[in-house]
């Protein structure tokens, strides 16, 4: 049986009957076949938004560590090569600085232990010793991790989930303990701390709860 030939519909004949829409065959209607091709449905839309907003989520997150793996690198590398240098006397000046923004707040009681080693004096010496070590692991950490986002490791994905709900869950108790003592605490702690929150709870909620980058690491383990 030969197949039907495509192309556009043959003039109606006079004194014949022309065939209903809904019985003209699929193949034969090159006009509605063009629109239904030309017109992406609105599922499949969405479904690209969201393709592409999870893939943007994933590349910021490879950009971060990449950049901060530089940094953390470059530190480490001017402290250990250029010890005079006008990098690391700011670096050195600024260490009490650095060191309580290092725990990142995510573990307020971490750095408030930090806070308070501060009463203890250093030389030199010691603050490069210690800024060295610090930058070097925080560089080395960052490094394993943009790798991990580059080659979507699922590892990073889990490790994101717990440190981040951890986070969470760490700076709530340190609060609602804090209020049940009595202690106040300054201002801009309590801002920092909830901008901390803020964070980790965008990360949590992504890292979990976004189909798309759940698939994504599956589909490369």
């Amino acid at each position: 049986m030969e197949p039907l030939p495509r192309g556009p519909l043959p003039p109606v004949l006079k004194g014949t009957t022309p065939l209903p829409v809904w019985s003209i065959p699929t193949a034969l209607q090159p006009a509605q076949a063009g629109q239904r091709a030309t017109q992406p449905s609105a599922s499949s839309t969405s479904a690209h938004q969201a393709e592409s907003k999870s893939s943007l989520v994933l590349a910021a997150f490879t950009w971060f560590y990449l950049l901060r793996t530089i940094l953390f690198l470059y530190c480490a590398l001017t402290i250990w090569g250029a010890p005079e240098s006008g990098s690391t006397a700011w670096l050195t000046e600024h260490s009490g600085v650095i060191l309580k923004m290092i725990p990142r707040g995510f573990s307020p009681m971490t750095a408030t232990a930090v806070a308070r080693a501060g009463e203890v004096s250093y030389d030199a010496e010691q603050l490069h010793t210690i800024l060295l070590m610090t930058f070097s692991v925080l560089g080395l950490y960052s490094g394993v991790a943009w790798w991990m986002f580059l080659n979507r490791n699922s590892r990073i994905r889990w490790a994101l989930m717990c440190s981040s709900g951890y986070a969470m869950f760490r700076i709530a108790m340190y609060l609602v303990l804090h209020s049940a003592s009595g202690i106040p605490l300054g201002d801009s702690q309590v801002q920092f701390m909830l901008l901390n929150f803020l964070v980790s709870f965008v990360i949590f909620g992504f890292m979990t709860f976004d189909p798309k980058i759940t698939n994504e690491f599956e589909s490369n383990d």
